[in-house]
């Protein structure tokens, strides 16, 4: 326990002391003066609403002080990580030291990485020496997955390479939709070759970078092949064959103002996306805890319970004899709340025949509005109701109870009776609560038939469904003799298959304790995919985007190689 507001409890306590003194001194003055002139003294229970309402007071000042807990360490709900796969679209990656090449690999491992991520939202930026962002954020795979599989043709490739400038490019890019500094991941996919010098100009602490490197240290010379992919020879600078190298130091230069910072070389067979995932999903743990916040958990509001259960208290004995007089009332209620109803006094009347026939009108009324529509036409037809002389409640009681009794004809046309009368008074307020209450009998008419017929049904079923000791012999035989029969049999029972739609509702429904560990968010993300079912036309939006993709490449690869001079690879 600590008060985080001492400063306040002082002041306001030196406050109340004084009022205090002076609120005592000129009580015992009052009480004096009273004791005197009409000789009534202080009584007991004067002195203890003093007591409670100065513990009121003295309860809420303390409330005032802020008090806490122990500190308590509280763990931050874990956030939607954000991924971009930066995919080096330079000329060097067409070598073929990775097979089937450089460039074809990494549009692979892409592919490989967005289908077993199951966390946050991921985009996709294509650099040579320009950039150009090819997906923005989502978490919709088959989009992601369409999209890359329109790159593996590799007419997107083209131009020199400057990693340096596309990184901080997506650096940029992750500030825009985080609070405070940048956070979340960068996958770079690339051979190292980078022609311009673009350095960084600060240190990224909440950024986790990860780069696979594409191609042998030996290097290959980059092959050129026309639309139809046949060989038109080899790239040449200055009448020479160009050989493109793996740069791992360039590569592990990039991690230098990188917190979290770590690079694999992939060989022609190798899929780093599980270390990669691990790699991520550490780094976002490891910024969980220098996020994670210790608080105090407040306790001044017990205070404010306590002050307010000292005020009740010193109400109740300042105004003791109004509560007593009150108290009183409620326990004579109580001991006499046993008598009998008016309706049950009525009843009563008339097993004894004492009742007059407005009383037998009235009792019918209380049986009718408790829907004991029996009763009621018993007594409104001893009565004798007559549609011409009876008041319009009684008649419209009468013809009620007789619809509430399923005698739709004689209700009905007890009713009608009544709305044509009312009809030529122009009570149309009358005739429409008549038309309405006929219409909710009718409608409950049917609905109960129809429930009957339904039972009807289901009864006729299961007597079908029950076989004759006779026939279930005779039916067995048939089968024993048949193999192909027997074979049915023995088949096991088809499993109900049950519709992803509904347990992700079920899902829903269930309590989820908040915050998530990562652990559960990303097994969430799995079921969720899983679930997911791709309608026919869908299936065939993604295929048209692909082809689209495809057209707009050659405009693309257009722009390339203008910016680096004779370096275009």
């Amino acid at each position: 326990m600590k008060l985080l507001r001492p400063d306040v409890l002082l002041m306001v306590s030196i406050g109340f002391a004084i009022y205090a003194i002076l609120f005592l001194i000129l009580r015992k003055n009052y009480f004096s003066f009273i004791a005197n002139h009409w000789l009534k003294k202080n009584t007991l229970l004067d002195k203890a609403h003093l007591v409670f309402y100065m513990l009121f007071w003295g309860a809420l000042i303390c409330a005032l002080a802020d008090i806490r807990g122990a500190e308590e360490k509280v763990d931050v709900e874990v956030p939607d990580q954000k991924t971009i796969i930066l995919i080096d679209t330079s000329l060097s990656m067409l070598a073929e030291d990775v097979r089937p090449s450089r460039f074809e690999k990494a549009v692979m491992l892409a592919r490989h990485f967005v289908k077993n991520t199951f966390s946050g939202q991921i985009s996709i930026v294509l650099f040579s020496d320009i950039q150009k962002k090819y997906i923005p954020f989502t978490d919709d795979i088959d989009l992601l997955e369409s999209r890359l599989s329109a790159l593996s043709d590799g007419k997107l490739v083209g131009g020199s390479s400057n990693i340096n400038q596309a990184i901080i490019e997506s650096v940029g890019y992750l500030k825009e939709f985080s609070n405070g500094a940048p956070s979340g991941n960068i996958l770079v996919f690339t051979d190292g070759e980078d022609h311009d010098d673009f350095p960084f100009e600060e240190a990224y602490d909440n950024i986790a970078l990860a780069v696979v490197g594409l191609g042998t240290l030996a290097g290959e010379p980059i092959p050129l092949r026309d639309e139809r992919k046949r060989f038109l020879g080899y790239k040449e600078s200055h009448g020479e064959k160009i050989i493109t190298k793996l740069n791992e130091k360039g590569i592990k230069d990039l991690g230098k103002t990188f917190k979290g910072f770590h690079y694999w070389i992939s060989t022609s067979y190798s899929l780093p996306t599980e270390e990669i995932n691990e790699f991520f999903n550490y780094n976002l743990q490891q910024h969980l805890k220098d996020d994670s916040m210790t608080m105090r958990p407040v306790y001044s509001h017990y205070m404010v319970i306590l002050a307010v259960c000292f005020l009740f208290l010193s109400i109740v004995f300042f105004n003791s004899k109004t509560f007593r007089a009150v108290l009183g009332m409620m326990v004579i209620s109580l001991l006499c709340g046993g008598g009998a109803s008016a309706s049950e006094q009525l009843i009563e009347k008339f097993k004894n025949a004492n009742l007059s026939r407005d009383e037998k009108v009235s009792l019918a009324s209380d049986l009718l509005n408790q829907e004991d529509f029996k009763n009621a036409q018993i007594i409104y037809e001893e009565v004798g109701i007559n549609p011409e002389t009876d008041s319009f409640k009684n008649v419209y009681n009468y013809g009620m109870s007789l619809l509430g009794n399923r005698e739709t004809d004689q209700g009905l046309g007890i009713l009608r009776t009544l709305e044509q009368k009312e009809k030529i008074k122009g009570n149309t307020d009358l005739v429409d609560k008549i038309n309405r209450n006929i219409l909710f009998f009718l409608n409950e008419e049917v609905k109960q038939k129809n429930e009957e017929k339904k039972d009807k049904e289901q009864k006729g079923k299961n007597k079908s469904s029950e076989q004759k000791p006779g026939q279930c012999e005779n039916q067995q035989q048939g089968k024993d003799g048949d193999p192909r029969e027997q074979a049915k049999n023995e088949q096991p029972p088809t499993e109900s298959k049950s519709d992803p739609k509904d347990n992700a509702d079920q899902e829903k429904k269930k309590d989820e304790p908040l915050p998530e560990t990562l652990q559960e968010k990303q097994k969430k993300e799995r079921q969720r995919r899983t679930q997911i079912k791709i309608p026919g036309l869908l299936k065939q939006l993604m295929s048209d985007d692909k082809n689209l993709q495809k057209k707009i490449f050659s405009t693309i690869n257009s722009q390339k190689g203008e910016l680096q001079g004779s370096k275009d690879w």
